[in-house]
């Protein structure tokens, strides 16, 4: 071929080697971009999913000005404090890259943690001038009844640290209270009133239980009147052994939580709810002769609610020695009450539970009476009450006698009184899976939601029960709250 100038052009061919390079090249060109782009959509399809947690952790601590704060930043996950948004309302309060809190005004104040504009985590800081601090279990034990405390450090008590009656604010950081014996029969707090606790932990809780004088026991606390608590963690083992024939009120943190005519300004307080973000894995061993109500966190809820609370141990039953034992047992709450009169006025008719999670087992065994015994997998008796947002997961093995056994999912036997006729009261937005197994020799009334509901609705539209239920050699059963599809009674 001849180009303008006369020259002559030839037309060469790539060779074979020239050719495979210039294919490998174009390969490695054409993986680095697929690589890049996968990377990018990875990272931008749901930046959410480095999170593992179900709902924003909400933490509770008590401060002091110009006193820095170093708080939990577990959940930080291999990210780093600039990838991050922080919002911010109330007291002032600095936090730096170490998560540390700088506070500089008394108050209160509320942090959250955003990524990718969701919550996160969140941070309830209330800020004092003047708090006693509590680091040994000399200190605790030297608390007053109106004191303020916040806890500095870990340690370890004794079986006779117990505060009998505090009116007062305790606000453990976090910092663990560990070797507690509760063989005095008492919890670490016995009676409250009117008081907050928050961010205690409880490690290693034991003991066994022999005598309960006043009839209520918790870990944490036996009796509390319109009191809150907030961010409390427990694990352990108790045992009880109660011979005696009256009605105990027994849960892994609260024996009851209620309140009364005597704190009536609590009716219009802005936070309805005595428990919140709480966790127990205290396993609870009961032989008794009496009537029990209890709870994998509490064991009697009058007027009052709770929310984003979770049981993970295993509430295991028997009789004492005789045939007298009478139950309501509920994976988180025994029994509960919400339309008590108090000063010619009623309180809360719902717990929103937002959400109230029973990762535990119930093992009712060696029960040969002839009462009513009431079993749920969130509460044992619910009376004038709404329930929203449970989830129970675990187990529930029923070993029962000849009387009447009303076992739920959910709720083992609810109603309302004739003094609240017009209330209306339902179930809804709540989840139940696992295993019902029992053997019972009276009448059994079962249900993946409810055992018994008089006058409650249960929309089985935005309730999901994928509860397998077995029911051995029961003289007759009454299934009306088991959903047809998908639960299924298995009987033998």
């Amino acid at each position: 071929m001849i180009d303008n100038s006369g020259f002559v052009l030839e037309k060469r061919k790539l060779t074979r080697k020239a050719k495979t390079i210039i294919l490998f090249i174009s390969f490695l060109v054409f993986l680095a971009i697929v690589t890049i782009v996968a990377v990018v959509l990875i990272k931008n399809i749901d930046k959410n999913e480095d999170f593992n947690f179900d709902l924003p952790k909400t933490f509770y601590y008590g401060a002091t000005i110009n006193v820095p704060l170093k708080v939990d930043s577990t959940w930080v996950q291999g990210l780093k404090f600039n990838d991050f948004d922080v919002v911010q309302k109330g007291s002032l309060v600095v936090m730096n890259s170490d998560y540390i809190l700088d506070p500089q005004e008394e108050g209160q104040t509320e942090l959250k943690i955003l990524y990718d504009n969701k919550v996160i985590a969140v941070y309830i800081i209330d800020i004092f001038s003047n708090p006693k601090y509590i680091s040994s279990a000399d200190d605790f034990k030297s608390i007053e009844k109106y004191d303020l405390c916040i806890q500095t450090q870990d340690f370890i008590v004794k079986s006779n640290t117990m505060i009998d009656d505090f009116s007062g604010k305790y606000y453990g950081n976090y910092f663990a209270i560990s070797g507690l014996d509760v063989s005095n029969n008492s919890g670490l707090f016995n009676n409250l009133l009117n008081a907050r606790i928050s961010g205690v932990k409880l490690d290693k809780v034991q003991g066994k239980v022999t005598d309960i004088t006043r009839i209520f026991f918790g870990a944490l606390v036996n009796n509390a009147y319109a009191s809150h608590f907030y961010g409390i963690e427990a694990s352990g083992s108790i045992s009880f052994e109660l011979p005696d024939t009256a009605i105990f009120n027994i849960g892994s943190l609260f024996g009851t939580l209620e309140y009364d005519d005597r704190t009536t300004e609590y009716l219009n307080a802005t936070d309805p709810y005595a428990a919140s973000d709480c966790l127990s894995q205290i396993n609870i061993n009961i032989k008794t002769n009496g009537k029990i109500l209890t709870g994998g966190i509490v064991g009697s809820l009058v007027n009052l609610s709770i929310k984003n609370c979770t049981y993970s141990g295993i509430i295991t039953i028997a009789n004492y020695d005789d045939d007298a034992l009478e139950m309501t047992i509920g994976g988180i709450v025994g029994y509960v009450n919400n339309r008590v009169p108090i000063a010619g006025l009623l309180t809360n008719e719902f717990i929103n539970g937002d959400t109230l999670i029973n990762d535990g087992s119930i093992i009712i065994k060696d029960i040969l009476n002839k009462t009513t015994n009431k079993i749920g997998g969130i509460f044992g008796e619910v009376l004038n009450t709404s329930i929203t947002n449970c989830e129970a997961r675990g187990l529930i093995e029923i070993i029962s006698g000849s009387g009447h056994l009303y076992a739920g999912g959910i709720i083992g036997y609810a109603t309302k009184s004739d003094s609240v006729s017009t209330l209306n009261m339902y179930i809804e937005k709540s989840i139940v899976e696992g295993v019902m197994d029992i053997f019972a020799k009276g009448t059994v009334h079962c249900g993946g939601i409810a055992g018994f509901a008089s006058n409650m609705t249960i929309n089985e539209d935005n309730n999901n029960s994928g509860y397998r239920i077995i029911i051995n050699k029961a003289n007759s059963i009454n299934d009306d709250m088991i959903f047809e599809d998908p639960v299924m009674p298995y009987i033998f």
